[in-house]
């Protein structure tokens, strides 16, 4: 069984005009985990866990767009492109549930994914991704706003 990604044993996939590459490793037949590095990054980033997880998933490792052996096509380097890259990703593999592991913009991308997307995500583990304080804030003040009188102020006939 192979454990880890190495560069050569992938294939890849178009999208939205890049070339993106991507790697399976593990145990075919389990629930897939796709593995998203951080910028500057490649799939290789995560050798020295993956073999941990190996026996127990199906691993995919993508190179996002412009990273490793992905091209970065013509539009550039967005994280809205790169959600839309493992959304592609999901359907080329034709995968049903899947779990994601991301570091850093990979783990942004996992928070995207969920957020924005109606794919059978089952569980993301986000390292190093922090969430916008302005984002916080944000919600937080809006969240403030939601009272029962505004409800009823804003909905008269459902209340």
């Amino acid at each position: 069984m192979k454990t880890t990604f190495n560069h050569s044993d992938g294939a890849f996939f178009e999208n939205d005009g890049a070339s993106l590459y991507y790697e399976e490793a593990g145990t075919a037949e389990a629930p897939a985990l796709i593995f998203l590095h951080g910028g500057m990054g490649h799939l290789e980033t995560f050798n020295s866990i993956t073999p941990k997880f190996a026996p127990h998933f199906r691993i995919i490792g993508l190179d996002s767009r412009g990273h490793g052996r992905s091209g970065l096509g013509e539009k550039g380097l967005r994280y809205e492109f790169l959600q839309n890259d493992v959304e592609a990703l999901v359907k080329h593999l034709g995968l049903g549930s899947f779990s994601i592991l991301g570091f850093s913009d990979g783990g942004l991308v996992g928070y995207r994914l969920a957020a924005f997307t109606e794919l059978p995500i089952e569980k993301i583990v986000a390292v190093g991704a922090p969430w916008r304080v302005e984002q916080e804030r944000f919600l937080k003040e809006n969240r403030a706003k939601i009272t029962g009188d505004a409800m009823r102020e804003r909905q008269p006939d459902y209340f």
